[in-house]
This record gives C-alpha cells, sequence and structure tokens, in this order.
C-alpha cells in the first residue's frame, strides 16, 4: 500500500506527461480501428459472394490495400509512442532515483518495482486503446461513406474482427508493457547506495555538460549560452529530432500520395485517344486493316531481371498507330515502332523493382523463357504492362501474326464476344483509384501533425519544466519575462530550424522507401513526388507549430513570476 501510494504520487506529478502518454495511446488504437472497421465486415460480405460485380472487385482490391495501409500506419505508431514511454520512464527514473533507492532500501525488490510500472502502463494503454476503440468505431462511418460514393455500392457494414481487435488492441498494450519492462533497468542494475546519492546521475550529469560545452563551441553563433541550456537536456533535443523528422516524413508522405494520385491519372490518358478498349476471351483472325483501331495480343507473364527479381506482369504485343496510343519516354517525346527483340516497360517496374533501360530480361510463359532488351521507358505504359511488338508476341505464342485478343479504337466494335471498357469507365476507374491515395495523403498528415505536435510540446514540457527554479532566479537577478524567455524557450526555434535542414534529407529517404514498400504490398504504384514549395510550407507549419506551443508556456513563466513562490520549487527539487 505504502509503495502504490509512494509511487503513485511521484507519477501524478507528472500529470501532463501522462496525460500526452495516455492520448498517444488512444491515437495509436485510434487509427488502427478507424480504418479496420470498414475493412473486416465488408471483406467478409465480399468473400460469401459467389460472383463479383466489376466495382465489387475494384471496392475488394481497395480493401486489400487498407489493410496493408492500416496495419503500417499501426506499426509506425506503435514505435513513436514506445518511443515516448522510454523517454517517460528514463526522465523518471533519473529524477526520482532516490525514491526509487528509499524503497529499495525498505525492501522492495526489484521484481515488484518493475511489476508496479509494467502494470501502470498496462492499466493507461488499455484506457486509452478502449478510448481509440470507441472513437474509432464512430469514425470509421467517414470512410464507409466515402467508399459508398466511390464504388456506387449499397449495403456496406460496419464490423471487426476479433483478430483485429487483438492486433490492434492487445498488440500495443504487449509492446508498451515490455518497453517498460526493459526500462527499468535505467535503476534495476544500480547499486541502492549510488540510488540514494544520486553519483550515477550527478556523473552522467557532468558528463553531458562537457559534451554540450564542446559542441557549442563550433557553433557558428555569438550568445552561446541558451544553447548550453538547451543541449544540456538531452531528452528534450530527442523529443525535437523525433518530432520534426516525423512531422516531415508524414508530411512528404501525404503530399506525395496525394500528387502521385495525379500522376498516376494523367499517365493512363495522355497519349491514350481511343475511346474504347475492347477485350476478347478467345483469339480472333484480323481480317482487315483500320486506321482508326489498333489489334493487340495480351497475355500473363512472368518477367525476370539479371538480378534475379520476379514480377507478374501483362504483356501486351501492339503494332504503332500514334493517332490511337502513343507511348512516350519520360521527356515526354514519342517513342518510335518496338523492334522486335525489344520492350518497352512501366515506370513501376524500373522505380520499384530496379529494371533499368538495357537491362537483358526474361520473359516466362508457361515455364519458357525468352530473352528480351528493355529499350526504353514509357511513362504512359498500363498499369502492370510491359509492350512488344505484336509479331514478336504472336511468335513467342505460337500463332499466326494476324491474331488478336484486343482491339484499341475511336468508335465503338460491335461484337457480342467482346468486353468494352468506355473512355468514361476508365476515367470513373482512375478516379475511384485516386481516392484511396487521397484518404491515405489525409491520414498521413493527420498523424505527422498530431504526433509531432504532441512530441514537440514534450520536448519544451520537459525544458520548462526542469527550468522552474532557473525562471525565478533569473526573475531575481532581473530578467523581464520576455528575456527569461528568449533564454529558455525561444532558443528551441532555431533548434528546430537546424533540426529541420540536417534531417530534410533523410527524412525525404525515409519517406520515399516507405512509399516504395507500400506500392510493393498493395500492388498499386504510387511514384513518389516531392516539391521544393511544399519543403517550405513543412517549414512554415512547423514554425506555426512551434508558435502555438510556445504561447502556453510563455503564459506559464509570468504565471510563475507573479507567484514568486521559489521557496515551493526549490523543496520540490
Amino acid at each position: 500500500m505504502y509503495l502504490f501510494k509512494q509511487i503513485t504520487r511521484e507519477i501524478v506529478r507528472n500529470k501532463i506527461f501522462v496525460f500526452l502518454l495516455f492520448l498517444l495511446s488512444a491515437f495509436t488504437s485510434f487509427m488502427y480501428f478507424f480504418v479496420q472497421f470498414s475493412i473486416d465486415g465488408n471483406m467478409k460480405m465480399l468473400k460469401s459472394l459467389s460472383v463479383l460485380s466489376e466495382n465489387q472487385l475494384l471496392y475488394q482490391k481497395a480493401l486489400n490495400s487498407n489493410v496493408i495501409l492500416s496495419k503500417n500506419f499501426l506499426i509506425v505508431l506503435i514505435g513513436l509512442t514506445s518511443f515516448v514511454f522510454a523517454m517517460f520512464f528514463y526522465r523518471f527514473y533519473k529524477s526520482n532515483g532516490k525514491q526509487i533507492g528509499c524503497l529499495r532500501a525498505l525492501g522492495y525488490k526489484n521484481r515488484v518495482l518493475r511489476s508496479y510500472f509494467v502494470s501502470f502502463t498496462a492499466i493507461l494503454s488499455l484506457v486509452g486503446g478502449l478510448f481509440g476503440f470507441v472513437f474509432g468505431y464512430f469514425a470509421s462511418d467517414i470512410l464507409i461513406n466515402a467508399n459508398k460514393q466511390s464504388y456506387n455500392l449499397a449495403g456496406l457494414i460496419k464490423n471487426i474482427d476479433l483478430s483485429s481487435i487483438i492486433i490492434g488492441l492487445l498488440a500495443p498494450i504487449v509492446i508498451f508493457c515490455i518497453v517498460t519492462f526493459f526500462s527499468y533497468g535505467f535503476v534495476g542494475r544500480m547499486e541502492v547506495g549510488n540510488l540514494l546519492s544520486g553519483v550515477n546521475n550527478k556523473y552522467g550529469f557532468s558528463g553531458i555538460l562537457k559534451f554540450v560545452n564542446s559542441f557549442v563551441k563550433i557553433l557558428p553563433v555569438k550568445d552561446k549560452f541558451p544553447y548550453r541550456i538547451a543541449f544540456r537536456k538531452p531528452i528534450a533535443v530527442l523529443l525535437i529530432i523525433t518530432a520534426v523528422m516525423g512531422f516531415t516524413v508524414m508530411f512528404i508522405m501525404g503530399y506525395s500520395l496525394n500528387r502521385s494520385s495525379q500522376k498516376v491519372f494523367l499517365s493512363q490518358t495522355v497519349g491514350h485517344r481511343y475511346m474504347f478498349d475492347t477485350h476478347f476471351t478467345e483469339f480472333k483472325i484480323k481480317d482487315e486493316e483500320k486506321d482508326n483501331s489498333i489489334y493487340y495480343l495480351i497475355s500473363d507473364v512472368v518477367v525476370k531481371s539479371q538480378n534475379g527479381t520476379e514480377v507478374e506482369q501483362q504483356i501486351i504485343g501492339i503494332e504503332q498507330n500514334d493517332k490511337i496510343l502513343a507511348l512516350q519516354d519520360r521527356k515526354g517525346k514519342l517513342l518510335n515502332g518496338i523492334k522486335k527483340d525489344k520492350v518497352y516497360i512501366s515506370p513501376a517496374l524500373n522505380e520499384l523493382y530496379g529494371f533499368n533501360i538495357g537491362d537483358k530480361i526474361i520473359l516466362t510463359f508457361s515455364e519458357k523463357n525468352y530473352p528480351v532488351i528493355i529499350e526504353n521507358i514509357a511513362i504512359n505504359a498500363k498499369s502492370k504492362s510491359i509492350y512488344i511488338s505484336k509479331e514478336k508476341l504472336a511468335e513467342i505464342l505460337n500463332l499466326p501474326a494476324n491474331v488478336y485478343n484486343g482491339i484499341l479504337s475511336i468508335e465503338e466494335v460491335l461484337s457480342d464476344e467482346g468486353i468494352t471498357t468506355t473512355y468514361e469507365q476508365k476515367i470513373a476507374n482512375l478516379e475511384r483509384d485516386s481516392v484511396s491515395n487521397r484518404n491515405s495523403a489525409v491520414i498521413n498528415q493527420i498523424i505527422g501533425f498530431i504526433v509531432g505536435s504532441i512530441l514537440l510540446y514534450l520536448a519544451l514540457l520537459i525544458n520548462f519544466q526542469e527550468n522552474k527554479r532557473d525562471i525565478l532566479i533569473l526573475h531575481l537577478m532581473g530578467y523581464k519575462p520576455k528575456a527569461i524567455g528568449t533564454l529558455l524557450i525561444d532558443i528551441y526555434r532555431p533548434i528546430i530550424g537546424m533540426t529541420f535542414l540536417l534531417t530534410l534529407m533523410p527524412s525525404i529517404m525515409i519517406a520515399q522507401s516507405v512509399q516504395k514498400t507500400l506500392s510493393i504490398q498493395t500492388g498499386d504504384y504510387m511514384p513518389f513526388q516531392i516539391s521544393y514549395l511544399f519543403i517550405f510550407v513543412i517549414f512554415i507549419l512547423l514554425n506555426m507549430l512551434y508558435s502555438l506551443v510556445k504561447i502556453t508556456f510563455s503564459r506559464e513563466i509570468k504565471s510563475i513570476i507573479k507567484r514568486e513562490n521559489i521557496t515551493h520549487y526549490t523543496n520540490t527539487n
């Protein structure tokens, strides 16, 4: 009972930190269930149907992509929240080492103390997870209604599987508890005498001061005193780095996903001048040449690179007719007719799997291999397709040269045997695909803003709480509240700016790598996009976010000075 009261009282003194941990736990759960409630029930419903309509097939594909996205979001948020839990306990053990030493001197074992902190984490993350579960349930209506409109479907339901509950609710709790378990090692390995004397803490603090002093000396600034104050709080600086990188990565990914949907849309329309795409289930014999159409052969193929990478694609054998289909290279120049042993590939094969111009690749049809050379990259190639001359594909498939199973045409092909996709249907399908990317973009930006805000607030909170005594001392020395804010709070603005510049390239590389992984996992090509203007926008948003957080602490400085209760803050440390 004494143990419970003593440690609980110390933890509650960090009520803002604890509340933000609760928010992160709730947000981690919320973002997962927000997406998952719109998936599970509808996925079961689609699987129970014997035949799916075109819209239902597209919706099923979108749901499969959302499953991957929701799990990736969960992994990212669990990682960030685990990091904050570790930082919280590191700081707690550092500032309460003597109290823990006293408890151990009274006979409390490490396993008892560790069990308390693990139990605290379990209860906090469970309550947060339940809040996220409930709010995710209600918020999932947004995605369900958007899918109803995008795919023109009725009867979509909201449901959740037990396995999803275990993944979204129990998995984060277990991981947070594991982090807490190992975090206790900060004090668990220390002798009681060292904890009571604080020798290890002082030694570490002295080492930090030496490092900070050496680092600040190389900074090209005149007044280095505020930097010495800021950098002696390594946790605050580490949180700022994490906050800035997390914020930047998420916003870059959000921008890229939004822009990539537009790029994919353009790539499937520019140069595609036909109005009808008619596909036949059986091969047909071409009886006449038509100037307003292209006869093509299409087949499934496995493409293998020189390094062993294998990708399933469709191979399209076409005849050149720029009035119907004008393939273009990266510079927008028209590509000439395809030579017999050459192929044109899509940008997805190049960017996601490393296929390059000039590479020798293997086309596999029914376990038979055919070597060809990549002649160029067609930026407006059909999704998941490569192009070859119709004559060469007919030869590979052991078919007559005048055989076809598809027609691209300006005028509609009247046939009871073919399945025709009109230009309007094609545009509608592309717009549906872009909706999913735009939703993902919004989710990324929400995650970036909320997580970035919380981490940045925590960084300033740590600095602020550990400098309350300094604030009053500076006030007694004659410093005005504005000058005190400049020394203790304002210094983090240039630190955020430096962090943003130093971590910008790593953030871009991380965002690009994550988006590439998502493209491979979901099977949807999402080309990475970035612009200098948007990078500037991220920098402005970071500064706006900092300004909002700063207002809170600036008011608190004035409040502390107004109370002038230096005895209280001296005794509590």
